[in-house]
């Protein structure tokens, strides 16, 4: 698309499609599960989901994790060709290769993952894979040689296959019993957290570079990390594999 109809045509695609979506969304009803079969729109499903949140002393902190990963560590990937460019000063070809290390990176974790995680280990993979993550995207943006650049990429990959693993698993293993299809939706409302971090360090960069950009977000990162663990202490303890 960038190269048929350039950034303009390409984001105005992208915006038509996001208004279809939205509009899907409001006209989109289900049956519950309830004896009447009433019907309920997913927003008065969230608000459902909500209520039972409440109930709950570890999905509040499984799901702020997931705020803190969408807000101050997953944009961070998006400033790894601006800096490719502006710091490493690398070819288009030699920039495509370095980007291709989160996915390399990612891809090795999800097998590693198959292989050796083990449920109960699923809290400490979860808020292990994004505090693993800020601090290597701070070793990211202070490095000036593309070797250790890659490095720091695939092991940001690494780390996130485990974090995209346990997020839904996590919420479904603790989500009461029958507000498993609630907890999803509230869980895909704080995954809709991510476009203020974009825009977080979108501004970052423009005021004060990209290295320096990339530092702050991923240092936001780990203080807000350790206050949410902080804060709910269960996120620190072996998950059980029933909640009976």
């Amino acid at each position: 698309l960038y190269q048929v109809v350039g950034l303009d045509g390409a984001f105005a695609l992208c915006a038509l499609l996001y208004l279809f979506a939205l509009t899907m969304l409001f006209a989109t009803t289900h049956i519950t599960r309830e004896p009447h079969g009433a019907h309920q729109t997913i927003f008065q499903d969230l608000k459902a989901g909500g209520r039972a949140l409440k109930a709950s002393s570890t999905l509040p902190g499984i799901l702020a994790v997931t705020v803190v990963f969408n807000v101050w560590a997953f944009p961070f990937v998006s400033m790894v060709p601006v800096f490719a460019k502006e710091v490493l000063g690398l070819s288009d070809a030699a920039t495509g290769m370095l980007v291709s290390a989160e996915g390399a990176g990612a891809f090795v974790g999800a097998i590693a993952l198959s292989l050796f995680a083990r449920s109960e280990h699923s809290r400490y993979l979860y808020v292990g894979s994004v505090l693993v993550y800020c601090v290597f995207a701070l070793g990211f943006s202070q490095s000036t040689w593309m070797w250790f650049s890659a490095l720091a990429l695939l092991t940001v990959g690494f780390v996130s296959a485990a974090f995209g693993s346990m997020q839904s698993a996590l919420v479904l293993m603790n989500s009461p019993a029958g507000f498993e299809r609630q907890m999803m939706g509230v869980l895909s409302v704080c995954i809709g957290t991510a476009p203020l971090g974009f825009l977080h360090i979108g501004l970052l960069a423009d005021w004060l570079g990209t290295p320096l950009a990339c530092s702050i977000t991923a240092v936001e990162g780990v203080i807000a990390m350790l206050w949410v663990v902080w804060r709910w202490p269960e996120l620190r303890a072996h998950q059980p594999l029933s909640l009976a």
